[in-house]
């Protein structure tokens, strides 16, 4: 009996609370999508979706329609084009078309869920793609996988309006947005199949003369999707005969294994939580396969046929294609991957009305599995190339006589979107020799510094043909690693004309008739630690200008360290080989010549905040005191440590 202190929910009560719950799931998808955008650097694809698109128009059609250059359909291309009038081309305008068709996702994956099953099922297949981190990770990243996913999951929400309704406008909505999917990215045609079948399926299964018109009706429409794709199908066909591109296809089930990984957590994990989080995903996903309850405006069994060969029927597609070449990319999954949310959605709603408190311990498991995917999405160590940081240390320490080369040559785009400078690109992708290397660097040896940006030469230079004829000829000033990234200066010319207004001058003699005259250190202000060069240590770069007055007898021993007040050490010399000094010894040093030295000195991470000593020690081989007013050491400067 229902007291009247406490009535019944309402229809419009009980609307208001899903559309409340529903927008709640999209506003957390859009907040997540939407934070820290700019965190990552441009990782070399982005880039190269910066490049394309402002390409002149037809060389844009004509290099994607031909699979030209960076391979792929030209809307997305298109879209970012016009995007770029309004908004410009910073990180964040870039990637803001991604994120906003993610955050569409999630709402497209409630509108299919809800149309299939029920309003429980759909709901919670929104909330698992609004917290997972591989839809988020792909929703930050200028390129053209999560507006591929979105047009065709739109296209789906349209075929099951259409079947559902029979009304010709969304089966010309399923047309439309089919044949945009697959000019975005030919991931979109692999689901041309599992499409096909579902359609056969359903007029397999159809009830009455009307559903089997409306079948017929989204038959037609598949086969004009696929005819209007079919010119840039046999374009890409013709391409993979001749691609070089290194990829991966791994056997189907670990294929299936893998996406239902990849899209609860963006990455895989080690054996034991691998099966933990393939059967917790797998098994929602099967039991939403099997007793998902279904929408009675289709077929029975129709919606769980959906589902099931939306997955595997796209990856046997993907695994038959790749019998000639790989054509798996994880980034794809954003295609397929909407199947694992329904899937998993359909599954957990059907365990909440068995059982609800598995469901509730199901629940908290696959919550807990996204949660803990999220917590990487954002975490230094697993960020993408680091373009900006590589070139910002380039542009703070090259001087205006240094060569910037860039190796491959495909990295120049990348490092140009951020750096100013002029950056070269002597080589192409391969280097066969030494010689044809010598040959490149040829017109540069009259430079200070060669400064060089390595990034994938393992695949095409795995000799290091490039890096050691320069580490054979000339000293390493230093070397950065911003992620998936190497920055190398190699000094050319070690020989100073004079002291540059930069350095700090020095007069500081020794008794063998050594000389300091000069030091520069790159900065007076630093952290101790540091995630984008070379976590988690930072480094102090330090330039130190020496004479002499007459010819040394032996090589001295050069020391320097950060030190505290008392003399405590927090940081020293970076020992590394092939250093400036490896090259041109001080005991070679002619008298009167100035020789500029580059020195890395690496901080203790474990530094408090505070003002510290950079002490120069120089010593005889035997360890004896060189300074000619008999101190062991001198003090070069102060350096403040923050917080």
């Amino acid at each position: 009996m229902v007291s009247p202190d406490n009535p019944p929910p309402t229809n419009s009560t009980a609307a208001l609370r899903n559309l409340a719950a529903i927008w709640l799931v999209v506003a957390v998808a859009a907040a997540l999508r939407l934070h820290n955008i700019n965190w990552n650097s441009l990782n070399s694809d982005e880039a190269f979706s910066w490049s394309i698109s402002n390409k002149p128009l037809l060389q844009l059609l004509s290099d994607s329609f031909f699979l030209r250059r960076d391979p792929h359909p030209p809307v997305y291309w298109l879209l970012l084009r016009l995007w770029q009038l309004l908004a410009g081309s910073s990180e964040v305008a870039l990637r803001w078309p991604s994120a906003m068709a993610g955050t569409v996702f999630v709402a497209l994956i409630y509108a299919l869920g809800h149309r299939l099953f029920s309003r429980t099922a759909a709901l919670a297949a929104a909330a698992f793609s609004a917290l997972s981190a591989f839809f988020i990770w792909n929703s930050q990243d200028a390129r053209m996988y999560t507006l591929g996913g979105t047009l065709a999951l739109a296209g789906l929400v349209c075929l099951i309006n259409g079947l559902r309704s029979g009304q010709r406008r969304w089966l010309a909505g399923y047309f439309v947005f089919t044949a945009l999917a697959c000019y975005t990215h030919i991931a979109g045609s692999f689901l041309l199949p599992f499409e096909g079948l579902a359609i056969l399926l359903y007029l397999v299964l159809a009830r009455d003369v009307r559903q089997r018109q409306t079948g017929r009706g989204a038959l037609l429409a598949i086969v004009a999707a696929g005819l209007v794709y079919a010119p840039y199908a046999l374009n890409a066909w013709r391409a993979s005969a001749v691609a070089s591109i290194i990829r991966h296809t791994p056997a189907y089930f670990e294929l299936a294994a893998a996406v239902l990984q990849r899209a609860t957590l963006n990455m895989e994990l080690s054996p034991g939580w691998w099966w933990f989080v393939t059967a917790l995903v797998g098994g929602c996903f099967a039991l939403g396969g099997v007793g998902a309850h279904e929408q009675q405006r289709l077929p029975r069994g129709f919606a769980r046929a959906f589902v099931t060969l939306f997955l595997f029927a796209t990856l046997a597609v993907i695994s038959i294609l790749s019998v000639r070449q790989s054509v798996f990319e994880p980034k794809t999954i954003t295609f397929y991957g909407a199947a694992v949310a329904l899937g998993v959605g359909a599954g957990w709603a059907r365990l909440w009305q068995w059982h609800k408190l598995i469901a509730s311990v199901a629940g908290v498991a696959l919550a807990g599995a996204l949660i803990f995917g999220l917590t990487f999405v954002w975490r230094p160590g697993f960020q993408k190339e680091d373009w900006r940081h590589a070139a910002a240390y380039v542009a703070a320490h090259a001087g205006p006589n240094d060569a910037v080369v860039v190796h491959l040559e495909y990295y120049r785009v990348p490092f140009s979107y951020y750096f100013r400078g002029r950056a070269l690109t002597p080589f192409g992708s391969h280097v066969n020799s030494m010689d044809e290397v010598g040959r490149g660097f040829a017109p540069l040896l009259r430079s200070d510094n060669i400064w060089l940006v390595q990034s994938g030469e393992f695949l095409t230079d795995p000799d290091k043909l490039v890096q050691n004829w320069l580490a054979l000829r000339y000293g390493l000033g230093t070397e950065q690693f911003p992620q998936s990234i190497s920055v190398r200066q190699y000094v050319v010319q070690p020989a100073a004309a004079s002291l540059p207004a930069a350095a700090r001058p020095l007069s500081v003699e020794f008794d063998s008739g050594l000389q300091l005259v000069g030091s520069q250190l790159d900065a007076q202000q630093l952290s101790a630690t540091d995630q984008w060069l070379h976590p988690p240590s930072n480094y102090l770069h330090l330039r130190l200008y020496w004479s002499t007055t007459r010819a040394l007898t032996a090589e001295p021993v050069v020391q320097v360290m950060l030190e505290d007040g008392p003399g405590n050490q927090w940081g020293g010399l970076l020992q590394r080989p092939g250093t400036v000094r490896a090259f041109d010894p001080l005991v070679r040093l002619p008298a009167g010549a100035l020789l500029r030295d580059e020195l890395d000195l690496i901080v203790n991470p474990a530094a408090k905040a505070g003002v510290y000593k950079l002490v120069l020690r120089v010593t005889n081989p035997d360890g004896s005191a060189m300074l000619a007013n008999g101190q062991s050491y001198i003090i070069l400067d102060e350096v403040l440590l923050l917080p």
